[in-house]
């Protein structure tokens, strides 16, 4: 299974600058409300959605949507 996971801020801009799509993607995924560190900062996610995918680039994507943990 390819994922793909995508980090926006609330107002739904993508915060990570790099494509973060994996094959076979075992690790485990963040909850709501867990802290999360990209490029050195720290963020808090605020909540995540699951699309499935089929006859595309990838199988599943996760949006988490983060909130700066400095705010």
């Amino acid at each position: 299974m390819k994922v793909s996971l995508v980090f926006n801020d609330l107002n739904d801009d993508r915060i990570n600058e790099q494509d973060m799509v994996y094959e076979n993607y075992s690790a485990p995924i963040p909850n709501v409300k867990e802290v999360i560190c990209l490029g050195g900062i720290n963020y808090i996610i605020h909540d995540r959605y699951f699309m499935y995918f089929k006859n595309l680039d990838v199988d599943l994507q996760i949006v988490f949507r983060c909130k700066d943990s400095s705010e």
